[in-house]
């Protein structure tokens, strides 16, 4: 589905069409907390590979951001857990689910 607008992906229009029910929606935002868990190291993985630190700003600023520019609070793995026992998706899923 690449050059595909993200609007018209069937995963968003079923959203905006209020297609999914509230037990898949919940499945869904558990599954993405595996992407919120590695994307920080997926980032930190990429700085290593480039040369020039002017290109590698942007990178570190996103990654700072990820860790909730150093305070805990705001660290995105842990907001994301909040939201997601806000849910009522308990850390015994969180925790054993599978990427």
């Amino acid at each position: 589905m690449i050059g595909i607008e993200l609007g018209q992906h069937p995963f968003f229009r079923a959203l905006d069409a209020r297609a999914l029910s509230a037990q898949q929606v919940i499945r869904i935002a558990e599954q993405i907390f595996h992407v919120v868990e590695c994307f920080p190291r997926h980032l930190a993985a990429v700085l290593t590979q480039m040369t020039d630190w002017r290109l590698r700003m942007c990178i570190v600023e996103n990654l700072w951001e990820e860790h909730g520019r150093g305070d805990p609070a705001h660290v995105h793995l842990e907001t994301y857990r909040a939201f997601l026992h806000a849910l009522g998706v308990g850390d015994d899923t969180i925790n054993s689910g599978r990427p």
